[in-house]
């Protein structure tokens, strides 16, 4: 994996304006001497910000300039990014730049005079990968107070409400961009996942606040007009068909690779070929496991998958907790049958490459490798690429309506859909309720008629999707292993839902050749093997305990051989210091159906009841066993090791009443009181974003109170301090 790094110290604190082009792009070089943020002169008023032109007064037009600083993990703050960005051509700033936090020099912000910020949020509240450096930049504290003093910003933050920490990455931006001098045109806004609209449902009404502003401090010269809503903009990534090139094609994946189903070599296949450079950022892997893990007769689908390297030169290295990302492609059926419909039969397979409209803008990341000498083809863009068969959201909606016919009954609905109000909510009832996609609504609306130049602003870049590993590198080294349940779900439309991940990873044959890339995780054990873990995970959540549980075995199997030593008194090894106890809880509907790793859950269960810490004398003796010796299993590791664990299982629907992981937490209060108040334990919770993380707290609230004599207030205040120090770690999905 790549490593991102902050600008040499040494031009950190040496900013200074200048734009010698007086092009109005972003510029800032490094002057021995200077003071941060130095500021604008007062005689330049292209230097000024959009504020600070309208409180002078100045009555010389600045320069319209305005730079989008994104940082996404899903593709949703890109999403809303390239829409702030077409609105800014309608109207008609004078340059633009839209670029990635990862992609984005820092020193940069001493040239500009308006940015624009959509960031999303990970993990507990965290900024996603693509910001940390930038985040770093602006927390040095060689910063002067006034250093961005002659900046102008807004910010937009994607985030879930129902995670606790909801928006504190733009939050948290908006609080030291302003400790820093710059001006907040408006109040920052706060994009809610689950709003019914998604989250343009929060953007959109945000976007008429900052427009307004915009209008205010940076008007239109006079006798200029906005570009019509209804007159299209050039396509900000365009293709040019390359007919009589002789330029290398790639058609079958990301940088010319697919996942292929590899043949042995008794099929009397040819030797296998060298594989080209993965994606920007990925690696090659090999499927080698693709297995139901429920009960045929359940209704979810959870897949046990297991990757090793497909080169040797380039092992999967993690650590327990990490996370794997892996990128989907389409279906090749369903990629011919939209090829028809909208009439690109023809030129399918012609080789095209990638051009950005701006020869100052790159192309996204993920899409690198199809521009300069690489050429592709509509069919591999729409099978690797994009991602047409996922739910569309009004940008969409916003975009074909502008290729049917005015005044014909499909353009008045497309019109409605995009119409504030019950427009709205028609385009709610008629997508996003019902997962209609993308494709699915172009096969109804055949009035619509796109030429393929426009492909790229048609649909969205395909996102990787991320799996928390459920394996740990010191128990089985040089493999991953996931636990997906795949998503699929009846609406009143005819056809199943599928998830766009999900029905790919359905159809995958093992072995399977295909890129995938590995990113830290939230979860990351304690420093010491001393603290008892309390590990809370239902349905797949159980994914990472099991990868931070294996770990912990492996910890302390290490741990009891070397405590061991060669001294074996009474057929007992000489005693080490047991590691801290480990309680799991896991949730389930039935035990025989969808306890997922259940059989490995009792193995565990019993090996620890069986025997007490230490009691068993054969670690040194394994640990002094030969090299060339297979290591031993995850049982054999925990029977010598001098660790207490015991596995609770919440099967809701074994019994009458339901019972539920948050229902374990109160029954075995007194041993969680022990385990994380007195002996300073760490609390794990996994799964699902809904309601189980916020009942699994209300119950270890009343942990507090029935044990630590707390009052309301003080059992919030006690978690709180929990989760400050690290204590009290959450990694749930929506």
């Amino acid at each position: 994996m790549s490593q991102q790094h902050d600008p040499p110290s040494s031009t950190l604190s040496t900013l200074q304006l200048s734009d010698p082009q007086g092009n109005g792009t972003a510029r800032a070089r490094a002057a021995a001497g200077a003071g941060v943020g130095a500021a604008p002169s007062s005689s330049s008023p292209s230097s000024l910000s959009a504020a600070q032109h309208l409180e002078t007064g100045a009555d010389t037009i600045p320069e319209r300039h305005a730079t989008i600083l994104y940082a996404t993990e899903t593709g949703t703050s890109l999403s809303l990014s390239e829409t702030l960005y077409a609105q800014l051509q309608r109207k008609r700033f004078d340059s633009l730049t839209l670029c990635s936090l990862d992609d984005y020099d820092p020193l940069s912000l001493a040239g500009e005079s308006l940015v624009v910020f959509v960031v999303s949020v990970t993990g507990q509240g965290e900024f996603p990968t693509a910001a940390r450096s930038f985040w770093r930049f602006l927390l040095r504290s060689d910063l002067a107070h006034d250093a961005l003093d002659h900046l102008s910003f807004a910010a937009f933050g994607c985030g879930d409400s129902s995670y606790p920490r909801f928006n504190w990455p733009v939050r948290m931006l908006r609080r030291r961009l302003a400790a820093l001098g710059a001006d907040e045109l408006v109040e920052h806004g706060e994009g809610d996942e689950q709003h019914y609209l998604g989250m343009e449902g929060t953007f959109l009404p945000w976007l008429e606040t900052l427009w307004s502003k915009l209008d205010e401090v940076l008007p239109l010269p006079p006798g200029v007009k906005e570009v019509p809503e209804d007159e299209l903009l050039p396509p900000r990534i365009g293709i040019r068909f390359l007919e009589d090139s002789t330029t290398a094609v790639t058609t079958d994946g990301p940088n010319g690779a697919a996942p292929t189903r590899a043949s042995s070599a008794d099929e009397g296949s040819s030797p296998p070929q060298p594989l080209p450079p993965p994606p920007p950022g990925m690696t090659w892997a090999r499927l080698t496991r693709n297995e139901r893990m429920t009960d045929p007769s359940h209704f979810q689908d959870v897949r046990l998958l297991t990757f090793t390297s497909a080169s040797p030169s380039t092992p999967l290295e993690y650590e327990a907790g990490d996370v794997l990302h892996l990128l989907p492609s389409n279906p090749a059926d369903d990629v011919a049958r939209l090829l028809t419909r909208l009439g690109w039969s023809d030129v399918a397979d012609t080789p095209l490459e990638l051009v950005a409209s701006n020869p100052s803008q790159s192309l996204p990341a993920s899409l690198h490798s199809l521009g300069g000498s690489t050429a592709t083809t509509l069919r591999a863009l729409l099978t690797h690429h994009l991602d047409p068969f996922s739910v569309p959201r009004r940008s969409f909606f916003d975009f074909i309506r502008r290729f049917s016919p005015p005044g014909g009954l499909e353009r008045e609905k497309l019109d409605e859909f995009v119409s504030p109000g019950e427009g709205a909510d028609e385009m709610y009832e008629y997508a996003q309720r019902v997962r209609r996609t993308m494709a699915e609504v172009l096969y109804e609306f055949k009035s619509v008629e796109v030429e393929p130049r426009w492909v790229m602003e048609l649909f969205p870049l395909m996102r990787q999707r991320a799996f928390s590993i459920a394996s740990s590198p010191q128990t089985t080294p040089g493999e991953v292993t996931l636990a997906v349940a795949l998503v699929s779900y009846k609406t009143r439309l005819h056809d199943m839902r599928w998830g766009v991940c999900s029905r790919y990873l359905s159809t995958l044959a093992t072995p399977t050749t295909l890129p995938v890339r590995i990113s830290r995780g939230t979860f990351r054990l304690p420093p010491s093997l001393d603290a008892p873990l309390l590990l809370i995970g239902p349905g797949t959540g159980v994914a990472p305990l099991r990868s931070l549980l294996h770990s912990r075995i492996h910890q302390a199997y290490l741990a009891a051989a070397q405590g061991g030593g060669a001294d074996v008194h009474d057929g007992q090894a000489s005693r080490a210091k047991p590691a801290g106890e480990c309680l799991l809880v896991t949730g389930c509907r039935f035990r025989k159906k969808d306890w997922l790793f259940g059989d490995e859950w009792q193995s565990l269960d019993a090996i620890s009841s069986l025997s007490s810490p230490g009691a068993n004398g054969q670690g040194s003796a394994m640990a002094r066993s030969s090299s060339t010796s297979p290591p031993p299993s995850l049982t054999e590791r925990l029977s010598h090791a001098r660790l207490a664990l015991s596995v609770e299982v919440a099967a809701s629907r074994d019994q009458e009443d339901k019972v539920y992981v948050q229902h374990m937490v109160a029954r075995h209060s007194a041993r969680i009181w022990d385990m994380v108040a007195r002996r300073g334990g760490y609390v794990y919770i996994s799964g699902s974003s809904g309601k189980m993380p916020e009942q699994v707290r209300d119950a270890f609230e009343g942990v507090c109170r029935e044990h630590g004599g707390m009052d309301d207030d003080q059992a919030r205040r006690f978690v709180d301090a929990l989760e400050m120090r690290g204590r009290w770690q959450e990694e749930c999905w929506s």
